[in-house]
């Protein structure tokens, strides 16, 4: 049973479990203090609970940062348009641990990345999120209930908002080629 307690404005929650480490949140409201407990407690009644005592290391900065090393480690440099897009996720994730990680938080970023950038580069940017949990999945031995970010972009799909590029089929007008 959770014990949640008011500090201020915040809501301090506990879980102590035989058999398990104590569990502590922060949460702002009451019904964001009960949901993260609920979900706690149920992970570890179903046995699907992990230990996120060193989540900190497991930040997706550093899992992005894993991925650059993983192609780096091979002598394969990664070029500055792919650098680009993955410090946009460093940046946009910070302090975000993978743990932690939900559906809407990557369903946010492409909210909010769609509003500046076309679909294509909104299907670049979450495909190389996935390619940098899948790193980390298979590098660090991490092993997560599952994997959001797919969830994410099947949503993603499934909607329409991210796609391939429009193949265009028209000529080139006379002296369109020169001028390029």
């Amino acid at each position: 049973m959770a014990s949640i307690r008011k500090r201020g404005d915040k809501y301090y929650v506990e879980i102590r479990r035989k058999g398990y480490p104590p569990q502590r949140a922060t949460r702002s409201t009451n019904a964001a203090a009960n949901a993260w407990a609920r979900r706690i407690e149920a992970s570890m009644d179903d046995g699907t609970w992990i230990d996120t005592s060193a989540k900190n290391e497991l930040l997706l900065e550093n899992i992005i940062d894993g991925l650059v090393h993983s192609f780096e480690r091979f002598g394969i440099e990664v070029a500055g348009p792919k650098m680009n897009q993955l410090n946009v996720l460093k940046r946009y994730f910070e302090g975000i641990s993978i743990y932690d990680l939900t559906v809407d938080d990557v369903l946010d970023f492409a909210a909010v990345r769609r509003k500046t950038v076309c679909a294509s580069t909104l299907q670049t940017q979450v495909y190389y999120l996935l390619q940098a949990v899948n790193n980390a999945l298979a590098m660090d031995k991490i092993v997560l209930p599952q994997n959001v970010v797919a969830i994410a972009i099947e949503f993603l799909k499934t909607k329409k908002i991210i796609m391939g590029s429009v193949w265009r089929k028209r000529r080139l007008e006379k002296g369109e080629y020169e001028r390029l």
